[in-house]
């Protein structure tokens, strides 16, 4: 009897301090989905991705915080963070042999070279600083790199780009990159572009590096979605799509123009978390023909629908359809080398995160494979503090009861001694 009680003892106090092993964030987070990893290896260059679908994102509210990779110990698994603030971007050198570097007659030190560009295609220019002072692609649109900025911001602490400082010696080494190159991206709409470069002397022939940007496609996504009937304002047109549950990092939306209706621009807003309505500048850009919103040109949205608008409209024949919608999901990205079982376990709240691995380790990802997850379940690892600090945030309802309750006992007290005052 007594050594079934000890043994009893025993195995409770394994399972307490094997619970009590498990770190305190994944304790908070109540529910887990299984990662379903293949039996076979992948290619070599590929790495695994675990992305928010509609239920994860109703479940987390869109918030990537909420979610942690854990082994079958409840122990977190080391993962890239893919915010889907930027769509993740794939650079591919252009061969520069074959052009030809002209001077200018008047500037000596002002040279041109052409060089073709598939219409569409983002264009980002590196050259040394020390023999180059800069160099421009004529009738092109200057933006950002997601990279960049990220590495400017980290350094200065500054909240947005200012001026030129932020393509300046700022950002990280690596490969051919030092801290004596710049670098500019551009967006090229036409299909051969004119290269200027500014160089230091005379008869210098420019060490200009030029890589073409693409979109990773194995990080975009289509989506269902739900064109509510159009509404004629006048001569004015608009439409609301409702998305699947989200918000969503809304990449681009495509539109399908009736064949005799003019050729108006087609106006993109997307609905912010808190309900209001916020115009995509990018949009209007792209919108003669298809819509476009794209994220690393201007911040998305995350969006739980969509507002699209056409003036100068002939009612009631609807000017457009919309074709497609793709996302950009917020992902979790792990080496090939991680070994089943392997849990995604999510909550409703943001937990602290353990050290993750670097985006830098994805520079020479070529491909990212989405793996399938299963049912959502309760997690056994979850264990939430009673009256805790999370137990509140999630109850927020209670709070406010006991507020109510102290201010009216307060306000009781108050009355009371008014009245014996008054007595």
């Amino acid at each position: 009897m007594r050594f079934g009680t000890v043994a009893l003892t025993a195995i409770l106090l394994g399972v307490g301090a094997a619970q009590a092993a498990v770190p305190e964030a994944v304790r908070q987070l109540p529910w887990r989905r299984e990662v379903r990893l293949p039996q076979a290896p992948p290619p070599a260059g590929t790495w695994y991705v675990v992305e928010m679908d509609s239920l994860l994102a109703a479940a987390t509210r869109g918030d990537p915080g909420s979610m942690r990779l854990v082994d079958d110990a409840g122990e977190p698994v080391p993962a890239v963070a893919l915010d889907p603030r930027w769509p993740e971007l794939f650079a591919e050198p252009v061969d520069m042999s074959g052009v030809t570097w002209t001077e200018d007659a008047k500037e000596p030190l002002r040279l041109t070279g052409e060089i073709d560009s598939p219409p569409g295609d983002w264009l980002r220019v590196s050259w040394p600083s020390a023999t180059v002072h800069s160099v421009a692609i004529n009738d092109a649109e200057r933006v950002p790199d997601p990279h960049q900025y990220d590495d400017f911001a980290k350094q200065t602490g500054a909240s947005e780009p200012r001026g030129e400082s932020w393509t300046t010696e700022t950002w990280r080494t690596d490969n051919w990159r030092t801290d004596n190159w710049r670098a500019g991206n551009w967006r090229a709409g036409t299909s051969r572009v004119t290269l200027v470069a500014v160089v230091a002397n005379p008869g210098t022939t420019p060490a200009v590096r030029l890589e073409r940007l693409s979109l990773r496609a194995d990080r975009v996504r289509s989506v269902p979605f739900r064109a509510r009937p159009g509404a004629f304002r006048g001569a004015t047109f608009e439409q609301i799509v409702d998305l699947p549950a989200g918000p969503h990092a809304v990449l681009s939306v495509s539109v399908d123009r009736r064949a005799d209706a003019a050729l108006e621009p087609v106006t993109l807003d997307l609905e912010r978390e808190s309900g209001g309505w916020e115009r995509s500048a990018a949009a209007a850009r792209d919108s003669s023909e298809s819509l476009a919103s794209l994220g690393f040109v201007a911040q998305p949205i995350l969006a739980r629908a969509l507002r699209l608008g056409y003036t100068n409209a002939d009612p009631p024949n609807a000017p457009f359809t919309v074709t497609s919608v793709e996302v950009v999901p917020a992902a979790l990205a792990i080496p090939p080398t991680v070994r089943p079982p392997l849990w995604l376990v999510y909550g409703d709240l943001a937990v602290a995160g353990p050290p993750g691995l670097s985006r830098d380790e994805l520079r020479a990802v070529s491909r990212l494979e989405p793996l399938p997850l299963g049912a959502p379940q309760a997690s056994p690892w979850f264990a939430e503090k009673t009256f805790g600090a999370t137990w509140l945030r999630r109850r927020p309802l209670v709070l406010t009861a006991a507020m109510v309750l102290v201010l009216g006992i307060v306000a009781a007290v108050v009355l009371t001694e008014k009245g014996k005052a008054g007595n």
